[in-house]
């Protein structure tokens, strides 16, 4: 197996490759569109390794512009048994500007064993997967309908109250270093995701109190994320309400749906399963900085 860096001309057949399985690597395929159309990143966004055997890709890896590294194997490939571990083209770049890596758990993993660098953490979630059938297959009976909720798509004009619900999303599920946590930097993200990705807002009686969105969307498959409810209103349907809607959204343009869950978040489990979600494998995004 060989290792080198893609181009252009490689897009069809790397599309062909990561297509059939993309709710595994849905952040990576997200970055091959522009304005909805096949598009390579540019060198300024992104790079891209591809692993060949013979003359059919194997394995693939994109790191951002911003330092995230995701891989994506063929899922039938045996890495500790087929993939070499001599250094990779372009490795000795990693250890100045590598800030996380993510994907499903077998890959990240293996490949934490070939970096030059270890990670400072490294956090196990559940990767979620389900369908437009299991969507309309599921029971959706439990919950009877918040009086009051509205659930409406949050557009950039909603970032003002739509940041507070951001900000505790991310300190309870995402930062790592809180004393590095930076609210500027969550105001920015939260408005880019208002204008790229599809987003909802839950307000019952004028308050904003749920919101849930996508944050990645790829050609048959947008990644779900930044779920949050208001914590006094919990266990009362409204997160079930609003995720329900979103998925009726990406079924109206998409086939599958994904997330990953921390593993000790019961309460969420128990809601994505409600929903027709159903636990395909691990998934792990590791920190080397914080």
């Amino acid at each position: 197996m060989t290792w080198r860096r893609a181009g252009k001309r490689d897009l069809s057949e790397l599309l062909a490759f990561l297509l059939p399985h993309e709710w595994r690597a849905v952040p990576y395929t997200s970055r091959l569109q522009r304005l909805g159309k096949r598009a390579f990143p540019t060198p300024l966004e992104a790079s891209v390794l591809i692993c060949r055997e013979g003359t059919e890709i194997r394995g693939t890896m994109l790191l951002t512009s911003a330092g995230l590294l995701l891989p994506a194997f063929s899922p039938t490939l045996d890495l500790a048994r087929t993939i070499p571990t001599a250094p990779f083209p372009g490795w000795n770049d990693l250890s100045f500007r590598l800030y996380s890596l993510m994907g499903p758990i077998g890959e990240v993993t293996w490949l934490k064993k070939q970096l030059p660098i270890a990670p400072v953490v490294s956090v196990d979630y559940h990767l979620m997967v389900q369908n437009r059938e299991s969507f309309a297959r599921a029971s959706r009976e439990s919950f009877p309908y918040p009086a009051g909720l509205v659930v409406r798509t949050a557009y950039p004009r909603d970032l003002r109250e739509l940041l507070p619900l951001q900000i505790r999303y991310e300190i309870e599920e995402v930062v790592i270093n809180k004393q590095r946590y930076s609210e500027q930097a969550c105001r920015q993200n939260l408005k880019r995701a208002l204008r790229q990705q599809l987003v909802l807002m839950a307000e019952q009686n004028g308050r904003v109190v749920a919101k849930a969105g996508t944050n990645a969307r790829g050609f048959t498959a947008d990644q779900i994320g930044g779920v949050y409810t208001v914590e006094k209103v919990r266990n009362s349907g409204i997160a079930f309400r609003v995720m329900e809607e979103l998925l009726r959204r990406i079924y109206a343009e998409k086939n599958t749906a994904c997330l990953f869950v921390k593993k000790n978040n019961l309460p969420a489990l128990s809601l994505y399963r409600k929903l027709g979600f159903r636990i395909a494998e691990g998934y792990q995004i590791s920190y080397f900085k914080t």
